[in-house]
């Protein structure tokens, strides 16, 4: 699990940064910014599962980076942190999940994380695997929303995920693309199943933000290439 944190203060930035790890049992990496536009450039190549925002910022407030978010079709959740307690209703009406008043920032940010985990299970789900045995046989819980593409590889499945980790297991591909949790997802061949919110365009192969691409089948190519266009007419609604 990743995190954004954006705020214009490096010693709120750490603050809340050991915050977040104290509230939650989960392994989870952040990356704090303290501008907004750098950390605008870097979610070109890095795929995050919730930012934390500030709103009152020089140059690109909070609100104006959030607008940037919606403009490249983002759903990932959005937490506003703010020390204004006027600025709290404008949140909303950028899509934001929750937010976190400076001044009450653990009270606060606890029920946040509450309320992002809750929207993970609700709107993404989970999966648990385990690993083969060779590559260690641990088991994992992953959030399907993470997940970049599947793809068979002889008798195993390899599951790459977005963060670049990949966990090899013995389920086969079918598995996966007939389980209502992968309805963001489908295949552009017979073996390799992708997520449709992962990728950036299609013009003969699917093309990922950081670059991966995968030639998509001649059989396949319209139907990939409607479901890519009404996944991203949602993202807009």
């Amino acid at each position: 699990m990743r995190f954004a944190i954006i705020d214009d203060e490096q010693p709120f930035l750490e603050q809340i940064t050991k915050t977040i790890k104290s509230l939650i049992n989960e392994p989870v990496s952040i990356d704090c910014y303290i501008k907004a536009l750098d950390f605008y450039a870097k979610t070109q190549e890095t795929e995050y599962d919730a930012y934390f925002i500030d709103i009152d910022m020089p140059i690109v407030n909070g609100f104006e980076l959030s607008q940037k978010l919606l403009e490249q079709n983002s759903d990932i959740p959005i937490i506003y942190v703010t020390g204004r307690d006027e600025l709290v209703i404008q949140a909303f009406r950028y899509k934001a999940l929750g937010f976190v008043r400076k001044q009450n920032m653990e009270s606060e940010l606890r029920y946040a994380l509450s309320t992002l985990f809750k929207e993970f299970e609700n709107n993404y789900g989970f999966i648990n695997v385990t690993e083969v045995k060779y590559t260690g046989g641990r088991e994992h819980r992953i959030p399907v929303k993470t997940i970049k593409y599947i793809q068979t590889d002889g008798h195993n499945t390899i599951i790459q995920l977005s963060n670049s980790k990949t966990v090899t297991v013995r389920k086969p591909l079918s598995f996966y693309y007939k389980n209502e949790l992968f309805k963001n997802f489908i295949l552009i061949d017979s073996g390799t199943l992708v997520n449709l919110k992962l990728i950036t365009y299609i013009d003969n192969k699917v093309v990922f933000k950081d670059g991966k691409s995968f030639a998509v089948s001649k059989r396949r190519y319209k139907s990939v290439y409607e479901a890519w266009l009404k996944s991203r007419r949602r993202l807009l609604i």
